[in-house]
């Protein structure tokens, strides 16, 4: 399967599941590709090997390491054993993602958990080629996008849902994690397939005009973030595996992004107040 996503070309070979039709369909290409970006080969295995180096203490989940060769591996466990590893090649160009033969992972058949194994993969690609993946629902509203951001569970599906409300030509790029690319030293927010639970995406783009951190309030009130506030908010919801190189490379990539977008922490009201808080602020 062959796709473009944030203009990027992504090959996926080994995993034909027939759902994958439909979730990356609107992102399938049939350009004549000879080089890709990202490469993930997907494999299901009876026994998933745990590496050799020390893995971190769980985060989300997940556990990472850095490989002898560079690389990173990311792996998922669970009172069975281990039963997902990704492994990231130390130029971020090729992945392989083994996932365990079993019939359900967490209740849930293996090509939900493939689907999500592929986007962690895809969101550490990203940082190798200069974007990043943030934790965030975003939306495209008269050619500016803006990307909502916070811990899961604090409303940010609830706040861009209330901006279609408000403004019906709202569209949600991408409602768990767009990619944030540049282009001619632009920031860009770009849809992805990769969605979360939702599921919500279009593959569509937009100039990134800002990005807004959600805290719930019994007020709607707005404030502009810099320094280190702007980047401790920024650097935790970027998808990354921890270790040094891909925090390094996390770093650089927030320090880029607050250097051209305008960052704000807003304490919201899940109503269209909160909306007219925003577009008071950020204009667009």
């Amino acid at each position: 399967m062959n796709l473009k996503i944030a203009n990027y070309y992504v090959r996926i070979s080994g995993a034909d599941f027939k759902e994958f039709d439909e979730l990356f369909a609107s992102y399938i290409t049939n350009d004549k590709i000879t080089d890709f970006d990202f490469e993930v080969e997907f494999s299901v295995k009876d026994e998933i090997q745990i590496p050799e180096e020390k893995l971190t203490a769980p985060l989300r989940n997940w556990q990472h390491c850095q490989t002898k060769d560079g690389g990173v591996c990311t792996m998922r466990i669970d009172e069975q054993g281990a039963f997902l590893r990704n492994d990231i090649s130390p130029d971020g160009k090729k992945a392989k993602v083994s996932i365990a033969n079993r019939d359900k992972i967490y209740g849930v058949d293996i090509w939900y958990i493939s689907f999500f194994a592929i986007g962690e993969a895809f969101s550490y690609a990203m940082l190798k080629n200069k974007s990043g993946v943030l934790h965030s629902s975003s939306i495209v509203l008269n050619g500016s996008a803006i990307a909502f951001s916070a811990q899961s569970g604090t409303g940010k599906s609830t706040h861009t849902s209330i901006w279609q409300e408000v403004y019906p030509d709202t569209v949600i790029a991408n409602d768990d994690t767009p990619v944030i690319k540049f282009q001619d030293s632009v920031p860009y927010l770009f849809g992805s397939p990769f969605a979360g639970t939702s599921g919500v995406n279009q593959n569509v783009s937009a100039p990134l005009k800002a990005v807004v951190f959600l805290h719930r309030g019994t007020e709607n009130k707005i404030e502009k973030l810099s320094g280190a506030r702007a980047v401790s908010y920024f650097v935790n919801e970027i998808r990354k595996p921890l270790v040094p190189d891909y925090l390094d490379l996390c770093m650089d990539f927030t320090d880029k992004i607050l250097k051209s977008t305008p960052v704000y922490l807003l304490t919201c009201t899940p109503d269209e107040r909160a909306v007219e808080t925003v577009m008071n602020a950020v204009q667009i």
